[in-house]
């Protein structure tokens, strides 16, 4: 029970706000309003009016649900899928959905995949070496509340068997890999002193490689090496360096072996 602010915007139309935490927390709930009014013949001594006639009347307050299922932040290949699931719980029912996409670092979003109905999506994204993907998803019930998804990264790298941009020197073996790398591909090296170097435009650079291997390798992008072990690292494709710089223009990273054997699956830039 409590009190309400009502007002009349025209003849056939009353208005009633209610505080939200007068709702306390609902997904959505249904009403009726009751009148009681005094007027001349039939209601000179009070009668009582409802809206609506029958039955009560829906207000959904809660934004559908998006779970973001599968967004691979580096994915196996240049061609993708990305996954999630909408859902409405507040009773109104789904208006639509929106599966949006933008490269990294621009402003502006592009639908590139939508619907009406709730339940698990998929959509499959064909991109390219070097590509940066972000994407969210925008959901409406039919009573307007809109929810809008986490954003999420995916990135694509530069493959280690690209030739050019990726410069080798030594005795590197590039071929075929796990079917699990990327594009299918992995470069090594066991010999000591062996280099990879890479000179980009950007602010970012990463090194991806499987982990769980035994090599060790010196990194150079500016100032000092730094030591990577790559037995420090689990997972199919992980990033086993990284680094930002203070601003976008040409940089390099040189990856020289030290011990072990060194894989390179291979390298984002941003």
């Amino acid at each position: 029970m409590g009190s309400a602010a009502a007002s009349r915007p025209n003849a056939r139309t009353v208005r009633v706000s209610i505080l939200r935490s007068r709702l306390g927390s609902p997904v959505g709930y249904r009403w009726k309003a009751h009148s009681q009014y005094r007027a001349a013949g039939a209601c000179s001594r009070g009668c009582i009016d409802k809206a609506p006639n029958f039955g009560r009347v829906l207000h959904d307050i809660t934004a559908p649900a998006i779970v973001l299922t599968s967004f691979p932040a580096i994915p196996a290949d240049i061609e993708y899928d990305v996954s999630f699931t909408v859902s409405d719980t507040g009773g109104a029912g789904l208006r639509s959905w929106q599966l949006q996409h933008r490269p990294f670092g621009t402003p502006s979003w592009t639908t590139v995949d939508s619907g009406t109905t709730g339940g698990p999506k998929s959509y499959h994204r064909v991109s390219t070496e070097d590509n940066d993907d972000e994407f969210r998803v925008v959901a409406v019930d039919r009573h307007g509340n809109q929810r809008i998804s986490p954003t999420r990264l995916v990135s694509v790298p530069i493959d280690d068997a690209s030739d050019p941009p990726l410069v080798y020197t030594g005795t590197w073996t590039q071929g075929p890999g796990d079917p699990l790398d990327f594009r299918d591909t992995l470069s090594s090296s066991a010999t000591p002193n062996d280099t990879m170097v890479l000179t980009f435009t950007g602010q970012y650079v990463s090194w991806v490689a499987p982990g769980g291997g035994d090599g060790v390798a010196s990194v150079l992008t500016e100032g000092a090496p730094t030591i990577v072990t790559l037995a420090g690292f689990s997972g199919r494709r992980t990033i086993v360096f990284q680094d930002t710089f203070a601003s976008v223009g040409p940089h390099s990273i040189t990856i020289t072996v030290t011990g072990g054997t060194v894989p390179i699956d291979g390298i984002i830039v941003r």
